[in-house]
């Protein structure tokens, strides 16, 4: 099967930084390339580059020199100095902290950070404080070597209680005993949608055409069987020639506590792209495009349809974050000299773990998503017409946190099989 485009967007209505504005559009542009890099075809795809980016920004904040430009280079924040960085990290993570779970129907984001230090490691205040001060994170020593499964237990109830038992066992093993700290950071959001969706009981199946490459395949076997959701209502549209995509957004119930709101925004290429998928997520997706077109969509009628999701996925990110330019922290050559008070850390990144789970139904959407960084020791008044938006192939899916004209990925997904 292949690929469809699908947005989630949580939406804030405040006023942004400058700094906050250069982030967010930072993790949109390395959302986009890391699903590049990471989708495959007729699988689903889903990440968190949002969860992704605060893991390594915690890192990003203690590299020194070439680590810290190649770093911040590949999470999509060229040019930004480390201060500005920092203060945009800050905001975010200050915003965020109003989105607590309440009761009724209100949209959640909640994020949680924590650092794992080898007891027989020192870390430097100064680096202890910023992580306390920036991302609202604590930091707990222990004993990766003597006492690892302990270790672990500890980090998958961190994570199970932060994503509220949506990613309830992270590491199925403990980490590595030479492991010297491990940076982790849980998102998970929750919303009802708006207006009441609708199932709708169909034959239609998903997928459902066969392309020149499966001539072999008879047409009754092509496609799968899926629930459908149906709503027609006013909601915001646009057909985009620049994304060669159509997009709808459906909104969240907002969160009372603050003038916050969210959106599910799916985007479904063209048909011409169904049978390769692929190459327009490769050649056509980018986060400028994706932000223009959102700034221009108009309330219209639309007759939406579209499928039921529940996926997950994980990824050991290593490899694709070095194939974006990210190679030094991972290198004999990494400078995290910040993390200490003086002399050299002599650490590098060893590895970096993602999971990430994402279901949408008739009642709303849920999704989580952790990230572990572990570090070690180098080595006019006309009737207007109702616009049919039938979700039934490939699609992309992102949760994204609007932030007052600026934009931030919390999710992104390929969803070839709902």
């Amino acid at each position: 099967m292949r690929s469809v485009p699908l947005i989630l967007l949580a939406t804030l209505s405040v006023i942004c930084s400058r700094q906050l504005t250069n982030v967010n559009n930072g993790v949109g542009d390395f959302s986009i390339r890391l699903l590049q890099a990471t989708f495959e075809e007729n699988k689903n795809s889903l990440h968190s580059a949002y969860s992704i980016a605060f893991a390594l920004g915690m890192c990003l904040v203690g590299a020194q020199g070439s680590t810290f430009i190649s770093m911040r280079d590949a999470m999509g924040l060229s040019g930004m100095t480390e201060d500005d960085i920092k203060s945009g990290f800050k905001e975010s993570t200050d915003q965020l902290a109003q989105l607590v779970p309440s009761p009724g129907h209100d949209f959640v984001i909640s994020k949680a950070n924590r650092v794992y230090v080898a007891k027989s490691y020192m870390i430097g205040t100064n680096y202890n404080q910023t992580l306390s001060h920036l991302f609202r994170s604590n930091s707990q020593l222990v004993d990766f070597k003597g006492n690892a499964a302990e270790v672990q237990k500890d980090i998958n109830n961190f994570i199970k209680d932060a994503t509220y038992g949506v990613i309830p066992m992270m590491l199925t093993k403990p980490v590595d005993t030479a492991t010297i700290m491990t940076v982790i950071n849980a998102l998970y959001f929750k919303g009802s949608w708006r207006k009441v969706m609708n199932t709708l009981t169909s034959t239609e199946k998903f997928n459902a055409y066969i392309c020149p490459y499966q001539v072999a395949m008879k047409p009754a076997d092509a496609g799968q069987a899926v629930n459908w959701i149906q709503k027609k209502d006013s909601f915001a549209y646009q057909n985009s020639s620049e994304l060669e995509a159509t997009l709808v957004e459906l909104p969240y119930y907002p969160n009372r506590k603050s003038s916050n709101s969210a959106s599910m925004v799916i985007i479904l290429p063209h048909p011409q792209h169904r049978c390769n998928i692929s190459a327009w997520v490769k050649r056509q997706l980018n986060w400028i495009s994706i932000v223009k077109t959102m700034g221009v969509m108009e309330t219209r009628s639309v007759n939406i349809t579209f499928p039921r999701i529940d996926i997950e996925a994980d990824f050991q990110l290593s490899d694709k974050l070095q194939s974006l330019g990210m190679t030094e922290a991972f290198s004999n050559r990494a400078n995290f000299s910040g993390m200490v008070d003086s002399g050299s850390a002599d650490l590098r990144i060893n590895s970096v773990i993602h999971k990430a789970k994402m279901q949408v139904d008739e009642n709303g959407a849920t999704a989580a998503a952790a990230s572990i960084v572990t570090v070690g020791r180098s080595a006019g008044i006309k009737p207007v017409p109702t616009e049919e938006v039938f979700v039934n192939r490939s699609f992309v899916a992102l949760i994204v946190l609007r932030q007052f004209g600026s934009i931030v990925p919390l999710f992104t997904s390929v969803v070839n099989q709902p």
